[in-house]
């Protein structure tokens, strides 16, 4: 990776008022879409607020999948809160269910097991349940372990089983041939997640920024399993749940209480926060630095502001 790139203000300034956008201005520069913003800002210089263009657009899209929030805001040269509400507004998160489902620990039902279980079932008579049965497996589980590690066999096996025709699940997305004219989940598990999120988020838990891709926005980490869709203006002031976006436990609960603190209201409460808990992991890893100072600016965005951020007074897409 090479050194980065320097630029004059007056070589920013020009850029900027070129291309008219802080992200095309960082791109013809060489330089980080935030480092232009802030050297904007830090001049004063007027920014105008333009619309995302499709190029933009497209860029936001493929950086969805590969980046948390806050890296994209840092490399497209927008605040953290635009394209959190941009991602959810756009249902570029809505990419769901792409994951492989896991089948529970303990069940027995390893590659092999399952590969000889396959093997009988294709030559059994009789339901599945009653396959199960007779060979004390619990239903769920080994259609989940059947997907996994035999999925010709299992869509083999669905297809001779039932005269009903493939079928996307209802909730997330997944081929699956239906048993019954009733099933419209690819499995109870599935059906049981629906039922929750219909009855917490009004079914829209699927369009979480981060969710499908099982990254956490604020510490970035990977999680299989465990992330929280946290309302970004809350649950009360968001109740129609159009802006969430995935956390992990330890991140939600963070975000939750300090939300509520009183010092939150202040640059100087900030300050002090970062400076104590840079401290302590200082000593912690047994750096000779024993402390940090921290400045924080803080902004507080105006109904002008949020229109700045291409939405309209309902926080739409503009």
């Amino acid at each position: 990776m090479g050194a980065p790139v320097k630029a004059t203000n007056e070589q920013i300034v020009d850029a900027y008022r070129t291309h008219g956008s802080v992200w095309k201005s960082a791109k013809a520069l060489g330089m980080c879409g935030q480092s232009v913003w802030e050297r904007l800002r830090a001049i004063g210089h007027p920014l105008s607020s333009p619309t995302w263009d499709a190029e933009e657009l497209a860029e936001l899209a493929n950086l969805a999948g590969q980046c948390t929030i806050g890296e994209i805001a840092k490399r497209l040269g927008r605040p953290y809160y635009g394209v959190a509400l941009k991602l959810s507004r756009t249902g570029t998160a809505t990419r769901f269910g792409n994951r492989q489902r896991k089948v529970p620990r303990g069940a027995g039902l390893d590659k092999a097991t399952v590969k000889r279980l396959a093997e009988q079932l294709g030559q059994a008579s009789g339901s599945l349940r009653q396959f199960c049965r007779a060979n004390g497996l619990s239903l769920e589980p080994f259609v989940l372990a059947m997907q996994k590690h035999e999925p010709l066999a299992w869509r083999a096996y669905s297809q001779a089983h039932t005269n009903i025709v493939e079928r996307a699940c209802r909730y997330c997305g997944t081929l699956y041939h239906p048993m019954s004219g009733k099933q419209q989940t690819c499995s109870r598990t599935c059906a049981a997640t629906e039922r929750r999120d219909n009855a917490y988020f009004n079914g829209a838990r699927r369009n979480t920024v981060g969710l499908a891709e099982g990254v956490c926005q604020l510490c970035g980490q990977k999680k299989e399993k465990g992330l929280s869709s946290h309302h970004v203006l809350g649950k009360e002031n968001d109740p129609e749940n159009r802006w969430l976006i995935a956390l992990c436990p330890g991140c939600h609960q963070i975000v939750g209480k300090l939300a509520g603190r009183r010092f939150a209201d202040e640059e100087s409460g900030w300050e002090n926060l970062i400076t104590l808990v840079m401290a302590r992991r200082m000593a912690e890893k047994g750096n000779r630095v024993v402390g940090a100072h921290a400045s924080v600016d803080l902004e507080w965005l105006t109904r002008e502001d949020v229109e700045d951020l291409g939405l309209d007074e309902n926080g739409e897409a503009a």
